[in-house]
């Protein structure tokens, strides 16, 4: 399963674990099951026993699979009218504004200003993604200047390296001369060099196609396997320890790999095993065992 997989799934049942968290249990035909926030998708209409369509979003460090339902009413690239509910800025070239959706949902957007002697009631939008119940939008006119998918690779010229509230980042820029910020503390093994490209992942596409980037890794790449060396439980946090249970591996040149924990549970773990690299994140390389 990778994110962008599009899966079938019932509405098993509701279940409220306090007045603030509440899920959906959703069910594929194969027991692959997946709990869909309540309130985000309060307006849906959903109900137990209902069959929708969802996309799988995104699949974090433990392996837990997030997943995206279809909205009622907005299809991913297509154009919508949105009406106005607020301006925030202006400039020559860009009006930021905020504008509603179906359900009465404020969306902060940029709307280009050539051409438009007055501010309109409404615009027209182009919807490139969905979610947690909210469209994903961009002004048509930029459509060509984001081409971009999710899960690709792209190259990105690295510009300059900044300082923004105590944090260095490194500024890529694209082909269309837009910039995105990569977090520097995490890549400081990586031969990144100012002047010069970096490709990189496209992970996530956002509200005006800003960009979540993931440069591909100098040595390891996705999909490659190789025995590793289990050392443990990682209880660092400088990376990606902070919020998921991981096991620690090491290859022969003491590289380091990390693991959910979740693939090991019942099972004894060798001393050396067989994996393959899932995933990137903040520089680290996610693995899965092989035929475990």
């Amino acid at each position: 399963m990778n994110p962008g997989d599009i899966l079938q799934v019932n509405l098993k049942k509701h279940i409220e674990l306090s007045e603030t968290e509440q899920y959906w249990v959703a069910e594929t035909v194969d027991g692959q099951r997946f709990l869909i926030d309540y309130f985000q998708y309060v307006h849906y209409g959903f109900t137990t026993g209902h069959s929708i369509q969802v996309q799988v979003d995104k699949i974090n460090c433990s392996g837990k699979v997030f997943v995206e339902p279809n909205h009622p009413v907005y299809e991913r690239e297509k154009t919508y009218v949105f009406s106005i509910d607020s301006v925030l800025s202006k400039n020559e070239n860009y009006f930021s504004l905020i504008v509603k959706d179906v359900f009465d949902n404020n969306i902060s957007v940029q709307f280009h200003a050539k051409g438009l002697d007055r501010i309109p009631e409404s615009v027209e939008l182009l919807v490139i993604g969905l979610r947690k119940g909210l469209p994903v939008l961009l002004d048509p006119m930029l459509r060509e200047q984001t081409p971009f998918k999710e899960n690709e690779v792209y190259s990105f010229m690295v510009v300059d390296k900044i300082k923004m509230n105590h944090e260095e980042y490194f500024q890529l820029e694209d082909e269309f001369h837009r910039i995105h910020l990569l977090p520097a503390r995490f890549y400081e093994k990586y031969p990144i060099v100012i002047g010069k490209p970096l490709q990189c992942y496209v992970v996530r596409i956002d509200q005006n196609a800003e960009l979540k980037l993931e440069p591909v890794h100098p040595l390891f790449h996705l999909g490659h396997e190789l025995d590793l060396y289990f050392v443990g439980e990682y209880h660092g946090d400088e990376y990606i320890g902070q919020r998921h249970k991981l096991y620690l591996l090491h290859d022969d040149e003491g590289n380091e790999f990390f693991m959910s924990v979740r693939f090991m549970e019942g099972r004894e773990i060798p001393k050396r095993l067989r994996c393959r690299i899932e995933k990137l994140k903040k520089g680290q390389p996610l693995v899965e065992p092989v035929d475990v």
